[in-house]
């Protein structure tokens, strides 16, 4: 009887350990993921700049320079397995290093996302559809995530602007619909920042850093906490713990 007593103590241990183990493997991990080379520039005249540039306009601006700006930033989802839902958290940073300013604009930056390219990390012109408008774009496969994420104006300060609450949420809603279960893994998702008030003639414009910035404090970020599938190492320890059990009690009715 008193084998027996330690038997089920013991196997009472070992599924313990398991428990912690599989504790510290599903928990929520922190993730950093950075902007693809490819972010850059859709300008009003249709066409898309990018690459080599250590920041991006966001503004607006006479057509013999370019028009107005769009900001563009992909991100490629990482591989978190076959689960829904698998971020728990989501916040976007960018950071501000500028302003370009002519005659005291006011104007603020919002963001918007678009649908994923699958292993692609080059936005499609037809796809991107400009704005700048402080109307809500509806356009059909756009998703809107926050009204100004930068303010002010040429008041703005330079440094880290963060989606709010409201923007955080939408996002995190977005990017778990686009990983739709694992398909989506390894896809990348187009977020954009634009204008929301055409100013004119004027070539005023909040200066952003891009994957290309020196410091990577100044490049676009999404920082996330996800929870992985469920390891193959929890359900194995599982497995032993139910196999040992089970011969242990072989063992001691055979005493």
């Amino acid at each position: 009887m008193f084998s027996a007593f330690l038997v089920r103590c013991q196997c009472v241990l070992w599924i313990g350990t398991c428990l912690l183990v599989s504790g510290s493997i599903l928990q929520a991990a922190s993730l950093e993921i950075y902007s693809s080379a490819s972010d850059g520039e859709h300008t009003e005249n249709g066409s898309y700049i990018n690459g080599g540039a250590s920041r991006m306009r966001v503004g607006v601006g006479p057509e013999n320079y370019g028009d107005g700006r769009n900001g563009v930033l992909p991100f490629q989802l990482p591989n978190l397995g076959n689960v829904n839902n698998p971020f728990s958290s989501a916040v976007l940073q960018v950071f501000l290093e500028s302003v370009t300013d002519v005659d005291g604009f006011k104007f603020n930056t919002d963001l918007y996302a678009f649908p994923p390219r699958p292993g692609v990390d080059l936005p499609v012109l037809g796809t991107l559809v400009y704005h700048e408008s402080n109307a809500i774009d509806n356009t059909p496969g756009i998703t809107h995530l926050q009204d100004n994420l930068i303010s002010g104006g040429n008041g703005a300060a330079p440094g880290a602007y963060h989606t709010n609450a409201t923007g955080s949420a939408n996002l995190l809603n977005y990017l778990n619909a686009q990983y739709d279960g694992g398909a989506g893994a390894g896809d990348h998702v187009f977020l954009r920042l634009n204008p929301d008030l055409d100013n004119g003639d004027v070539v005023e414009s909040y200066n952003i850093g891009t994957s290309e910035a020196v410091r990577l404090s100044m490049r676009p970020v999404l920082v996330l906490n996800a929870i992985p599938e469920p390891s193959s190492v929890v359900l194995t320890l599982f497995g032993l713990s139910a196999g040992i059990f089970s011969r242990r009690r072989k063992a001691i009715s055979l005493q």
